[in-house]
């Protein structure tokens, strides 16, 4: 990441505060138009941050595999069962699964329909916003940035005479993992070309260009984590080390505007989605509205996603 970016400018504490309210907005009802419109601020910032839209490709090339991945795996087709309602024969492998079969008639065939994309392409958009919220965290913050968050972010464990340090310096080197792992292979291939090992697109299918490249790969990730772990025992990131070398940043007003607008954002996707399911004409409900069923002020006509939106918003079973 450019280190420019806006997002280097912000506190750590608050970035790690903005990524685990993600984590928990990705399995709340958001909502199809939710997601998407998370998503799309999220691979905004990337490629803001990053000045380049590489990164960005990487991600979304990541959702069309786990989007793939599930249509194949959410398309398959019940026999009906005539001692069950039609409503209940409406389910997909992971029911299936999770019932035992007794409950269904069993597999008959694998269709590719509208329900059975919907829930994949609802399962691929939260996969696709925790990337993403974890490529911001990692690439804006540096390993020092990292423990001193976590250390204030578990501070009071310190009232339980708990070691926070240990747990910060575990925790930052595992939020750092895959940036080191991703430099580390750039690395070893290009200390390997030198030696005339060429690596292309089909080299993962050469066993032994694999192990030319992996095994070096996972001792020098080892190797320098631990360096890097020693480093920050050390020295590093103490707040009461006189020696220190870094700062924690301060709070002002770029910190409040980044807090606010994304917790805003959050706020009214969760309720214009939530206004959208009580406000759909239901027998149980002795209430009745003019307009029911609507997402941004707009009527669903289509039965299929009216069902996916009452039944399966969550889309985790």
């Amino acid at each position: 990441m450019q280190k420019t970016s806006f997002l280097n400018k912000i506190d750590p504490l608050l970035k790690l505060w903005f990524w685990l309210i993600s984590l928990v907005v990705a399995f709340l009802p958001l909502g199809l138009y939710g997601l998407v419109i998370i998503n799309l601020v999220f691979l905004t910032l990337v490629v803001i941050s990053e000045k380049r839209v590489k990164s960005a490709l990487i991600i979304l090339s990541w959702m069309l595999f786990f989007l793939w991945f599930n249509v194949i795996v959410n398309g398959f087709i019940f026999l009906p069962n005539t001692a069950l309602s039609v409503d209940q024969n409406h389910n997909f492998l992971g029911s299936f699964i999770y019932s035992g079969g007794n409950n269904f008639g069993g597999v008959s065939w694998w269709s590719f329909n509208l329900r059975s994309f919907l829930r994949s392409f609802v399962i691929a958009l939260r996969i696709s916003m925790l990337f993403s919220a974890s490529f911001l965290l990692t690439t804006s913050s540096s390993i020092y940035e990292l423990a001193w968050a976590v250390e204030r972010f578990f501070k009071f464990l310190k009232l339980f005479h708990i070691k926070v340090q240990p747990i910060s310096i575990l925790l930052a080197v595992i939020f750092k993992l895959l940036p080191t792992v991703k430099s580390e292979i750039i690395r070893i291939k290009q200390a390997q070309a030198t030696r005339g090992f060429i690596y292309n697109k089909c080299s993962f299918l050469n066993p032994f260009k694999i192990k030319t490249l992996f095994i070096p790969v996972l001792l020098s990730t080892v190797k320098k984590t631990e360096t890097t772990a020693f480093a920050l025992q050390a020295k590093g990131y103490d707040l009461n080390n006189t020696n220190r070398t870094h700062y924690p940043l301060k709070y002002n007003l770029l910190n409040g505007v980044f807090l606010l607008v994304g917790l805003l954002l959050f706020s009214i996707l969760l309720i214009a989605n939530n206004w959208n399911l009580v406000y759909w004409e239901n027998p149980n409900y002795s209430f009745n509205f003019d307009k029911q069923n609507f997402i941004f002020l707009r009527a669903i006509n289509s039965n299929n996603l009216l069902y996916f939106w009452q039944i399966e918003l969550i889309a985790i079973g």
